[in-house]
């Protein structure tokens, strides 16, 4: 089975050959490379049009005039372009082990149901941001070990991540293609991607397939600084999300009964019982 594996690059020229090569060393060879560069002002694009010119395998796209349009609309662009079934991930400053691939179409072969297949993930670089996600990395894994899968594992945990990072996912086309990508916070773009897809059947590797690079200003701190706020913005999104679901008749009641109950606290201010 051939596979489309993306890469969204952005200044990236000390740490995109490491990230190609790996892909390169895959034991499963039929794959394609969709790489879209968001406006790069290093030397990134230079050194991926050399691996362009040896591998035809790999293939580079930019936006129009090399804008930077950020990661939303630079995954859009690369989902597009693929040509698979099925999408593998990889960041521009991550490593998949040499049988990453192989393994998740192992599982597709056995649960032909999945739609999405993560690993367990291996950090290195810098050494306090590491420290930083270590609680984060141990809560989930403790979540995930729980389960048997396929399962919707998703679902069930809708207020911690359990896939930590877009290079150890690879899912279906058809799936991303039905997500919106409308993230309340850029930083938790995947986050939001694999809660639409909770409905789904996925599967867990307990195998680390892939090397997530971690750098402090790229994560760590993005991590603590957003995640009062992203908390904020989900409950607000998870509100809207209620009352849109909920019938135009039950809203309408709800509504009319809270207008009701502020009439009636300020004609009786006494009275605390409620409607």
């Amino acid at each position: 089975m051939k596979v489309s594996i993306i890469t969204a690059s952005y200044n990236c020229e000390n740490t995109i050959k490491e990230t190609i090569d790996s892909i390169q060393n895959q034991t499963h060879k039929d794959w394609e490379l969709i790489i879209v560069d968001d406006g790069s002002t290093d030397n990134s694009i230079n050194v991926i049009e050399e691996y362009c010119k040896n591998d035809t395998r790999i293939k580079l796209y930019t936006h129009n005039n090399h804008q930077n349009k950020g990661l939303k609309k630079t995954l859009q662009l690369a989902i597009s372009k693929c040509n698979c079934e099925w999408i593998h991930f990889v960041e521009c400053d991550d490593i998949l082990t040499p049988d990453s691939i192989e393994k998740k179409l192992d599982i597709i072969k056995q649960y032909p149901e999945v739609s999405l297949i993560f690993s367990e993930v291996e950090l290195f670089g810098n050494n306090e941001a590491i420290k930083e996600l270590t609680p984060y990395i141990n809560e989930r894994k403790e979540v995930l070990s729980k389960e048997s899968y396929p399962s919707k594992v998703i679902a069930k945990s809708p207020i911690l991540n359990l896939v930590p990072t877009f290079s150890c996912v690879m899912c279906k086309k058809e799936c991303l293609q039905s997500c919106s990508f409308k993230s309340p916070i850029d930083a938790y773009l995947d986050w939001f991607l694999w809660s639409q897809m909770a409905k789904y059947d996925v599967y867990y590797i307990n195998e680390k397939l892939t090397k997530w690079r971690i750098s402090k200003n790229s994560y760590a701190n993005i991590f603590k600084e957003r995640a009062d706020k992203y908390k904020i913005k989900k409950y607000r999104l998870k509100i809207k999300q209620n009352i849109k679901h909920q019938p135009i008749i039950v809203y309408a009641v709800k509504k009319f009964l809270i207008i009701l109950s502020g009439i009636l606290s300020k004609i009786f201010p006494k009275n605390n019982k409620k409607i």
